[in-house]
């Protein structure tokens, strides 16, 4: 196989269209769309503390293709988290027709069943000062619904207002 083979078998072209990347700006604050779980697994943040992750592919609208991680932290130190987090994690089953199959903490192999399951989801922004005074964001989902009948909406862009005053 050629280096210029590329993974789906076909050669490398190098046209605008196969070489250029995407525009990844971010998805505006209450967009909803029907969505597809492309991975689901157990995870850690950078300090160690695990929680569950869920990719989901966006099958509709405006940012068709593109990717949002739904972090779901139901080992949270703080209760109010881990329970929201765990009743997320219920309704997730309950949407997609699953049922735990134990009474444990779902392992990998217990996730691997929400694999290509369509939900519709809403999507929400993250934004945070960085040590250095620089601004961060991105995407989480805040909501997952049945996807029968979901409506595809375009959300409005968060407005960052300030930052703290010790970082002026």
């Amino acid at each position: 196989m050629s280096f210029w083979t590329l993974s789906n078998n076909e050669l490398a072209k190098g046209d605008e269209a196969s070489s250029h990347v995407a525009s990844f700006k971010i998805i505006p604050d209450g967009t909803c769309a029907i969505a597809t779980i492309k991975e689901f697994v157990n995870d850690k943040d950078k300090q160690g503390n695990p929680f569950l992750k869920a990719v989901y592919k966006l099958a509709d609208g405006e940012f068709k293709n593109r990717e949002v991680v739904h972090k779901i932290k139901c080992f949270d130190a703080k209760a109010s988290i881990a329970d929201r987090s765990i009743n997320m994690l219920k309704r997730i089953y309950d949407l997609t027709g699953q049922k735990p199959t134990h009474k444990d903490a779902p392992k990998d192999s217990d996730l691997m069943v929400f694999k290509g399951k369509i939900l519709g989801v809403k999507i929400a922004e993250w934004n945070m000062v960085n040590n250095d005074g620089t601004m961060s964001e991105g995407n989480y989902i805040s909501e997952v619904h049945h996807a029968a009948g979901f409506e595809c909406v375009t959300g409005v862009k968060s407005e960052v207002v300030g930052r703290p005053s010790h970082l002026e």
